[in-house]
């Protein structure tokens, strides 16, 4: 036997699962596909600053298991957006009032599709439909498209209740990509892909480097990986697996980089996030000046709208249009370069985060039961109300650990 348990990602998941069997004193390796760690969470150098190309707070702060990990290893941790919000009403910023009236009717949101979902599961569009403001095309796309990077019409109202992420939103001074860099182990062998994974215990992983034997496997990688099966597996995955991988299909929630001109000012002080009320089905970006303390602008869209605009060129054509429409018709002319993310095109995440189809929030906790000795983890499998974040992807990892330490004594 070549280790007692083979770790497959070096994301969140994959790094907490190796700290921990690390801990109990289990032999493991992790064996990551690309270059670097972090799976989805990327911190990257851009001559503007610093770029949290996915993953970019510790969502749910008072409960997320980052934030000692981040204090204890002397990162500083601030709120994410403070209270700079603007929002474009029409050719006009919101006053006060409209602002105050957005807030009435993002409770009345929230009211409204938990009250609906009691009774059955149903897509969040339609748990919303009894909702009378001028603020729910906005809200919709807001809390469907960014937030879960989801289309309102396929995702679970129940799913969206239960991963709603209540709480302080806290930023790491150099980017969450950067901190779990510094948290993982230095034993990852990477640029190595696994591409086929035989037994149910023990295991034979099979790379493009050799193989590989291990009395239990941890597999990290995306829902939309196992989806499309990039990584074939002997025997085939469990059905109860399959359903539960079609009832979690990768949303997409993209980010594009604005550079401004050396010279430029822009039109609001860095911290400032901004955003514009939005006409029934129509799509939006919503744009963070400064963050991390950079010279940029980043600007976040998700959905449909980031599905459509995987061509770079798109990507561009709809940040500089909202661009416009918020601040004017030259406006974007202050940009000289636009760097959009590539979640939904790379095949090694093939997506942001998944989401549940309506009827399908028991698919979570499906895949968190293993097989043998063949373990899932991951931000999907979270039942805790942390899924789709790098928390959530990080206890996972954890879980996983312990189910593996179990493993390894039965056999």
């Amino acid at each position: 036997m070549d280790t007692d348990v083979a770790i497959v990602g070096a994301g969140a998941a994959g790094i907490a699962a190796a700290r921990r069997l690390h801990s109990l004193g289990i032999a493991h390796v992790v064996l990551e596909a690309s270059s670097r760690v972090g799976g989805r969470a990327w911190t990257r150098r851009l001559s503007t600053g610093l770029f949290d190309a996915g993953a970019a707070w510790l969502h749910a702060a008072e409960r997320n298991p980052l934030v000692p990990l981040a204090t204890q290893s002397g990162v500083a941790l601030r709120e994410a957006f403070g209270r700079r919000r603007r929002v474009r009403v029409g050719n006009r910023w919101a006053t006060p009032d409209e602002l105050a009236a957005f807030d009435r009717a993002a409770a009345a949101f929230d009211a409204t599709a938990r009250a609906a979902c009691e009774q059955r599961d149903l897509p969040l569009a339609e748990a919303v439909t009894a909702l009378d403001t001028a603020w729910l095309p906005t809200l919709l796309y807001f809390e469907s498209c960014l937030i879960a990077a989801a289309d309102p019409t396929q995702l679970s109202a129940r799913d969206w209740r239960d991963n709603e992420l209540l709480g302080a939103n806290l930023l790491p001074e150099r980017g969450v990509g950067t901190l779990l860099a510094r948290l993982a182990p230095r034993n990852i062998t990477r640029r190595t892909t696994v591409t086929r994974i035989r037994g149910r215990g023990p295991v034979t992983l099979e790379t493009d480097r050799g193989s590989l034997r291990a009395r239990a496997a941890i597999v990290t990688v995306s829902t939309g990986v196992l989806r499309a099966g990039t990584i074939r597996f002997s025997p085939p995955l469990p059905p109860r697996w399959q359903a539960a991988l079609h009832n979690l299909p990768m949303g997409l929630l993209s980010k594009i980089v604005l550079t401004p001109r050396e010279d430029a000012r822009l039109p609001l002080a860095a911290g400032n996030v901004v955003r514009r009320q939005l006409a029934p089905g129509e799509p939006g970006v919503f744009f963070h000046l400064g963050a991390l303390g950079a010279r940029h602008v980043v600007g976040y869209y998700g959905g449909p709208a980031a599905w459509d605009a995987t061509d770079p060129r798109k990507a561009e054509e709809l940040a500089r249009t909202e661009w416009r429409r918020i601040f004017g018709a030259r406006a974007d002319a202050v940009f000289t370069r636009a760097r959009p993310t590539s979640w939904g095109t790379d095949k090694l995440f093939r997506g942001a985060y998944a989401y549940a189809l309506p009827g399908g929030t028991e698919a979570r906790a499906s895949l968190a039961e293993p097989e043998g000795a063949l373990i899932l983890a991951g931000e999907a499998l979270r039942t805790d109300g942390l899924a789709g974040t790098v928390g959530g992807a990080w206890l996972s990892g954890e879980d996983a650990a312990e189910t593996a330490r179990k493993v390894i004594a039965c056999s």
